[in-house]
């Protein structure tokens, strides 16, 4: 029998996918960050590694609504940099 496998929804395509496709962001202290795996407590968001879904959740400010706090976003092209980064070292 197979263990659970957790889905999660992407803040900006809004479609269903493992969590292991997704990389996960929280804000502890009013700013947006990618969460390392040792902070994985606490309220977070999900998103792509990809800049399209990182540049759709920072236009609906999809981040600040899902968090349900203001926010300081970084600039959607560093964002999506370091999305691609965290995703790209999980996967190794």
């Amino acid at each position: 029998m197979r263990g659970h496998i957790p889905n999660r929804t992407c803040v900006g395509c809004r479609r269903v996918c493992l969590a292991a496709e997704l990389v996960r962001l929280r804000a502890p202290d009013g700013l947006l960050q990618v969460s390392g795996a040792s902070a994985s407590a606490g309220r977070g968001v999900w998103v792509h590694p990809q800049a399209a879904c990182v540049a759709a959740a920072v236009k609906a400010r999809a981040f600040a609504r899902t968090l349900r706090r203001a926010l300081v976003v970084p600039e959607s092209g560093e964002l999506t940099v370091a999305v691609m980064q965290t995703f790209a070292q999980g996967t190794k």
